[in-house]
């Protein structure tokens, strides 16, 4: 369809069911048929996810993927590979190769990216999740120390709520902020007219973080839907965060007795 963007896409669903193939199949998958719907405005936003070179004013975000590469398709993990050309970040080019899998039964996805650049400075690198108009005061949650950071979508006409969640190494995080402070609360709280994926993005939140070229850059990210019966409230899908964070530093131990 001709979108340019790196900017990570989520698709709502209610069934435990695999149904992307029968929502591809079915071609009408931004309306819900029972099963659930993609009603996520990613465009050339960060998404739900999405990652660029931040210095202090600017977000440099790279374009499509060049290239892809399966792993694993389960049943226990999916696992796949995507590799992004060199782009200019404030002249300075980087190029990304990305690892992202998910395990059965969770809402969070591990990504690994893996950073190439001009000289061997860290990288700025902001892990963004995209911010829509909001009409009333927005559903935002932070922790700086434990690295993580989650918005709650106002409601898409009778679709719902999407809720995101970005997880960063603990104590990782330098700021949070977004790519338009000066934004005026007149466009950040006027709710536009939604197409048929929602309301477009506006500005991206973001948690800056430092990388050095060349070392394993791990973080997590992961959606829910407020219709799925699984989290009801911006409280419930925190606590669910905030449970996964106290995983990511209590990890299991397998220990191996000859």
């Amino acid at each position: 369809e001709g979108t340019i963007s790196s900017g990570i896409d989520v698709w709502s669903k209610r069934t435990r069911e695999l149904v992307v193939d029968k929502f591809y199949k079915n071609g009408d998958y931004h309306n819900d048929h029972g099963e659930g719907l993609d009603d996520y405005h990613t465009s050339a936003s960060r998404g739900c996810g999405g990652l660029g070179i931040w210095d202090g004013k600017k977000l440099y975000v790279s374009i499509n993927y060049k290239s892809w590469k399966l792993i694993t398709t389960g049943p226990v993990r999916s696992e796949f590979e995507l590799t992004y050309d060199a782009w200019d970040a404030a002249g300075r080019k980087v190029s990304e190769v990305r690892r992202i899998s998910i395990d059965a039964g969770s809402w969070m996805n591990k990504a690994q990216s893996t950073f190439t650049a001009d000289g061997k400075e860290p990288l700025a690198v902001a892990v963004g999740i995209a911010e829509r108009p909001a009409k009333d005061a927005e559903i935002i949650g932070q922790d700086q120390k434990e690295g993580w950071m989650t918005y709650w979508q106002p409601v898409d006409r009778d679709r719902g709520s999407i809720a995101c969640a970005i997880l960063l190494p603990k104590g990782s995080v330098k700021e949070f902020t977004n790519d338009k402070p000066d934004m005026p609360d007149s466009v950040l709280h006027t709710e536009q007219t939604p197409d048929s994926e929602g309301q477009p993005a506006i500005r991206n939140l973001l948690a800056v973080t430092a990388v050095k070229p060349g070392a394993v850059f791990t973080y997590y990210f992961g959606a829910s839907w407020d219709k799925s019966g699984d989290f009801a409230d911006a409280k419930a899908w925190d606590e669910y965060v905030k449970r996964f964070a106290q995983r990511r530093d209590e990890p299991l131990k397998v220990v191996v007795e000859k």
